[in-house]
């Protein structure tokens, strides 16, 4: 009987010592994985941020191209001759080192519209139409980005 007690007061410190170190571990493991993940995120994090700080720079320039644009479209309507204005101005700008702006316009007055004897900016303020409508605006990224492909679920094959 007094070897029983022994036998069993032996298993229950031992157990205890096997469960605490099992738990322990699995503490540490997790609390690496964790901070392995906020590292990788951090580090997308600011890939992604310098990225879209580039394309809304790129756009803003873009927009700064449009108001040229516009400006120089009502002096157009006046120094040139009806049957002389296209259907569309397509506008292709290299923005920085990276991007390309992409514009489609198209004026409200071209050589088929009836000015009944009106200049082209009275035309257009009488009818209440804008000089031009864009119908294409794209800021393209022509640089490529490397984005962090370490934490994929499934490895991407590339043909």
């Amino acid at each position: 009987m007094d070897n029983y007690k022994d036998r069993l007061s032996i298993s229950n410190i031992g157990i205890a010592t096997i469960i605490t170190v099992f738990i322990v571990l699995s503490l540490v493991t997790f609390a690496s994985l964790s901070y392995v993940n906020a590292k990788n995120d951090y580090n997308l994090s600011r890939q992604v941020s310098a990225h879209n700080e580039e394309y809304y720079d790129a756009a803003n320039q873009a927009n700064q191209q449009i108001a040229a644009i516009a400006k120089n479209l009502s002096v157009f309507y006046n120094n040139i001759q009806l049957n002389e204005i296209p259907y569309e101005f397509n506008y292709e700008y290299t923005i920085g080192e990276s991007h390309t702006l992409y514009v489609t316009i198209v004026p409200s007055i071209n050589k088929d519209t009836n000015l009944d004897g009106l200049s082209p900016n009275q035309y257009l303020k009488n009818n209440n139409l804008p000089a031009f409508t864009i119908t294409r605006f794209e800021v393209a990224t022509t640089a490529s980005w490397d984005g962090d492909n370490n934490l994929l679920p499934l490895p991407t094959s590339k043909n």
